[in-house]
């Protein structure tokens, strides 16, 4: 949307930047950064947290992007006590988890989680420090060509189990003219049908390889269309269903509000309607 001036065409002005989970996090607390989009999960870790965050749209969910890993030759039960490496201790990586360890009659209790910086956690992988561990692509190309690994489950086989979105503090939204935010909501559908019309995929691929993936060269076109199949962009019709009132963005994070219930995750009780603020993309 930045890129080809959408939100410039609805006379907003929306600065786009990078950064890494933590690093975000504190740009986020100390108001650097007005609107996030990550795991969807995130906003119910902060609101858990005490903060007043609101889940503007749900955007996309992981389908394929995120995978576990296990080294090669080795038995689910053989890992029974050790750890599991994760990139972000965040409710959406231990639901994946815990989703897919029930299908091996096995639970998170079974492991030991340990959390650490994207890079980190694949040198860990490739240096036998885990032998387990969820990560995301690319870094899991690194993972099966340079670590002995092999991907035992995808977030494809679990549809809709780490959505992401657009997510704001309380403060920061009201703040904003609602306007503004239906302004910024329709430079990214748009952004979104323009991606599929026919003859701009040159033109996309160079936005995915200079703006998406700067530090690992240039993937050629196969690559590319594998990593965006690896991720299911929200159309408009379901942009509108996830985010109407009752709608998916709602219903998953009552199921893990269920989860984590269970867990003895839920470090404070929250209502999945009070998280979502859908006004703007409503009008959108």
């Amino acid at each position: 949307a930045a890129a080809q001036g959408f939100f410039k065409q609805q006379g907003v002005y929306v600065e786009v930047a990078w950064y890494e989970p933590k690093a975000l996090d504190d740009a986020f607390e100390s108001g650097e950064v007005d609107f996030r989009f990550d795991f969807v999960a995130s906003a119910v870790r902060m609101v858990m947290n005490g903060e007043d965050v609101k889940l503007v749209m749900e955007t996309d969910w992981s389908h394929g992007g995120d995978k576990i890993l296990a080294k090669k030759g080795k038995g689910f039960r053989s890992y029974i006590g050790s750890k599991i490496g994760t990139y972000r201790d965040n409710p959406a990586m231990t639901y994946f988890l815990s989703v897919f360890l029930a299908k091996q009659k096995l639970s998170l209790s079974d492991f030991q989680l340990v959390e650490k910086d994207a890079g980190d956690l694949l040198q860990a992988f490739i240096n036998e420090e885990l032998d387990f561990m969820i990560c995301f692509d690319p870094l899991t190309i690194d993972a099966v060509k340079k670590g002995n690994g092999k991907v035992v489950a995808t977030s494809s086989q679990f549809p809709g189990i780490m959505p992401e979105g657009m997510m704001a503090k309380a403060k920061t939204l009201a703040a904003i003219p609602e306007e503004d935010v239906v302004k910024i909501i329709k430079a990214w559908v748009r952004a979104v049908e323009w991606t599929h019309q026919k003859g701009n995929w040159p033109a996309y691929a160079k936005i995915l390889n200079e703006k998406n993936f700067p530090d690992r060269g240039k993937f050629n076109d196969s690559k590319l269309r594998a990593l965006l199949a690896s991720v299911r962009i929200h159309d408009t019709k379901a942009l509108l269903a996830r985010n109407k009132d009752n709608g998916g963005a709602t219903r998953y994070m009552a199921d893990l509000k269920d989860f984590l219930s269970k867990t003895d995750g839920l470090d404070k009780d929250f209502d999945p309607k009070d998280i979502l603020d859908n006004k703007a993309i409503l009008k959108a």
